[in-house]
């Protein structure tokens, strides 16, 4: 006894990649699929309930995030005039520029300065970490990885810089708008 198989391919749509779906018939007309992607691979997981037939729907492309850089220089003391000439003072607070901008890293350079143990340092403070002390021309950053399937990432938004006696520093950041 002979057995005819009739096959068919379409082009279908699983999780918004484009696949093939074949259908092979026997001879009482009992069909078995099997989903391919477009090179000849199974897929697995795909099956009649979540794959559609017909070509994908574009899927819009995941938009792009805004993150705003800023960034400002902090002086106390004698090094005040020199190096925070617009009148910065002497800490840096993170303040959102819009109200639900996310943190996304800060950036400190101690430009004038003792060594931490002195009374003219920088230190940063903030609520989830104990205080840094930066050295003469240290540079330090702090930030997130950027993944564009989570938008919840941000660093701790209580960080400050504060100039303490004769000290200097260049605070940058980017934040991303909400």
């Amino acid at each position: 006894m002979s057995s005819c198989l009739t096959t068919s391919a379409v082009v279908g749509c699983f999780s918004g990649q484009p696949v093939v779906i074949h259908y092979t018939y026997d001879n009482q007309g009992t069909p078995v699929v099997r989903i391919t992607n477009l090179v000849g691979t199974v897929v697995p997981g795909a099956n009649l309930i979540n794959t559609t037939p017909g070509p994908c729907t574009p899927v819009p492309a995941t938009s792009v995030r805004e993150l705003r850089h800023r960034g400002v220089n902090i002086a106390s003391g004698t090094a005040s005039p020199g190096y925070a000439p617009t009148g910065a003072g002497s800490t840096w607070t993170y303040v959102p520029f819009v109200s639900g901008a996310r943190l996304q890293s800060v950036t400190v350079t101690a430009l004038v300065g003792g060594l931490p143990s002195t009374t003219n340092r920088i230190s940063v403070v903030s609520a989830t970490a104990p205080a840094l002390f930066l050295a003469p021309n240290q540079t330090t950053t702090w930030s997130v990885a950027q993944d564009l399937g989570t938008v919840a990432e941000a660093l701790h938004p209580t960080i400050q810089v504060v100039c303490i006696g004769n000290s200097a520093a260049t605070v940058h950041w980017t934040e991303e708008a909400p």
